[in-house]
């Protein structure tokens, strides 16, 4: 366990029960605490529930998701002054995607094209954390 942990804690939505685990296991080898869901509309109901968001550091969000995509739980989240600030971490399987996440006003603070390597998904976060 590195001190990462002190960071508090990482939300991962990813309906791709695949990356889902992967994200969760690359980032808790790392020493990170995770809450793993499986869509969007999870993420919200984690906050509605009771997950304090003070805790949270990051949240990393598929964009491609049923009952609430990415970008949907993105705008929620920046129109809450509890995750306003909590940065974001968008997923895609779509290269496209990433044309439409720059044009589209989403304040999100860093996007990952999927397939992504270990490293990749590790320099996204150490580059979005400081």
């Amino acid at each position: 366990m590195n001190s990462n942990s002190k960071i508090g804690k990482i939300v991962s939505a990813d309906d791709d029960p695949v990356i889902r685990e992967l994200v969760k296991a690359i980032l808790e080898a790392e020493g990170y605490d995770v809450i793993s869901v499986v869509d969007g509309a999870a993420v919200i109901e984690k906050l509605d529930a009771g997950e304090n968001p003070a805790e949270l550091s990051l949240f990393i969000l598929d964009i491609e998701m049923p009952r609430m995509n990415g970008l949907e739980v993105l705008t929620k989240l920046k129109s809450l002054k509890a995750t306003q600030d909590i940065p974001v971490i968008l997923l895609t399987a779509q290269p496209k995607s990433s044309d439409f996440v720059k044009e589209y006003d989403c304040q999100a603070e860093h996007y990952i094209l999927k397939p992504f390597t270990r490293s990749q998904l590790l320099e996204g976060i150490k580059e979005v954390l400081g």
